[in-house]
């Protein structure tokens, strides 16, 4: 006799319904990316001017571009100047010489270059990947946060978006995961006494040997249910942490 002992129809439906919002969640990440990328305008960092500007211009000859980060304003108190040359290390070591995307604010945010001035544009900047670059350098504190104006992609957005959700995803389903390898160990535990209590009536040696393969059935069943499992959860772990590094 071989006692199969599956997890409870609830944490089953749990499972398919975390691998299944995995599958969605890529196919959706591809809609939002079209989508975005629809309203942004890229561009080539030709100079790193401070923590809050940028220049695009295409060539060095041509006027400058500049880009004035939204929704941010210079730090202020003794350790301005720290904090400034800090975010500049910080910016060109990210976008300097690289593509990044752009979005200007509204037109109630835009002042035309005076006479002799450079052309500037207040706008929110992400680096290729999708990082938002106002909210980055807020976060390590080179420059402070300043309400201008809304934008709704005020956000991580493309591939930054897309890793940090398939991370959340995975923490979800490593959570589930867990809920299942207990609910099978809880089964099993149940099971067994049952199976010893067969050993224990058997009067046959056939019997015996019956009742000694149900009780290994038992456990066999169990472990490899859990072994599984926890294939699956060390699987998402890895991806999760692949995910980490890269995004570092």
């Amino acid at each position: 006799w071989i006692f199969v002992v599956p997890p409870s129809d609830k944490a089953m439906a749990f499972l398919r319904w975390a691998f299944l919002a995995l599958a969605v969640c890529a196919q959706e990440t591809e809609v939002k990316k079209d989508d975005v990328i629809s309203q942004l305008t890229i561009a080539m960092v030709t100079e790193v001017v401070d923590a809050q500007t940028v220049d695009i211009r295409s060539t060095a000859r041509s006027p400058k571009q500049l880009l004035r980060m939204g929704n941010t304003a210079r730090p202020t108190g003794e350790t301005y100047e720290a904090k400034m040359n800090a975010g500049k290390s910080h910016l060109e070591k990210v976008v300097g010489k690289q593509m990044i995307w752009y979005k200007a604010a509204p037109e109630s945010m835009q002042q035309p270059a005076a006479e002799g001035e450079d052309s500037l544009t207040v706008a929110d900047l992400w680096t290729i990947e999708g990082e938002h670059l106002p909210k980055k350098l807020v976060k390590l504190g080179h420059l402070d946060a300043k309400e201008e104006y809304e934008e709704e992609l005020a956000r991580d957005i493309l591939s930054v978006q897309a890793q940090k959700e398939k991370q959340d995803h995975y923490a979800e389903l490593e959570k589930v995961l867990k809920l299942t390898k207990d609910d099978v160990q809880k089964a099993v535990d149940a099971e067994k006494p049952k199976a010893q209590a067969d050993v224990a009536k058997a009067g046959s040696s056939m019997a015996s040997f019956g009742a000694a393969l149900a009780l290994l059935g038992v456990a066999a069943v169990g472990v490899g249910l859990m072994y599984a499992i926890s294939s699956v959860g060390k699987g998402t772990e890895k991806a999760s942490k692949k995910g980490k590094a890269k995004s570092s």
